[in-house]
Parts: C-alpha cells; sequence; structure tokens
C-alpha cells in the first residue's frame, strides 16, 4: 500500500489511520486520511457472505500526527473472543480485538 506517495511527500499529511476488520480480526482494508481532506481507500469496508448478505467491517480508527515527524514502523492486530450466532443474519458477540500501533517520533 503505497499510503505514503512514491517519495514519502504525503506522510507530512497523514493524520487518521483506520483497518477494516471482520468479527475474527481478519484485515480486509485499511484507510489513509490526509491533512488536506483526501483520503486513500484499499480493500473493502463490508465482509460479503454471499451476493445477499454482506455485513460492515468494524473500523478502529487511531490518530498520527504527519505533521510533526510521527510515522508508522508497524501495526500489529490481534481479535480474540469473538462468537458467531446463526440465523438469517450473521451477528457477533463479545469480539474483543488489540491494535497496537508503533509509531516513531522525528522525521
Amino acid at each position: 500500500m503505497d499510503f505514503g506517495g512514491s517519495q514519502g511527500e504525503r506522510l507530512p499529511l497523514l493524520n487518521r489511520i483506520t483497518p477494516f476488520l471482520d468479527s475474527g480480526g481478519l484485515l480486509r482494508g485499511m484507510a489513509f486520511y490526509y491533512d488536506d481532506g483526501t483520503e486513500l481507500i484499499f480493500g473493502s469496508r463490508r465482509v460479503f457472505y454471499d451476493v445477499e448478505l454482506s455485513i460492515p467491517c468494524l473500523e478502529p480508527s487511531f490518530e498520527i500526527r504527519g505533521s510533526a515527524g510521527e510515522r508508522i514502523i508497524r501495526i500489529n492486530c490481534k481479535a480474540s473472543g469473538a462468537t458467531w450466532s446463526s440465523g438469517p443474519h450473521f451477528q457477533v458477540s463479545n469480539p474483543c480485538f488489540q491494535l497496537c500501533v508503533y509509531i516513531r517520533h522525528g522525521s
């Protein structure tokens, strides 16, 4: 994902990152938001089970101060405790997500 630009020129504008996670913690996509109002989206914000059934992804969002020199060096995501109920619609109960973002300060 080239969210920083080909030469890193968009990194100082980065202000928020949002992963799109299904109920099992699987990464389905990501969105990157910038100070100039633009956004870059990779993947899907929905989980499609069949033609008629889809549900929105969970979107835990976090801020980053790209203009202050913060740079992401690693993101870890882990899910546990998710349970499913069956029926005409899938429902998730008790999801537990851990999202760790490692940031380096300075340019």
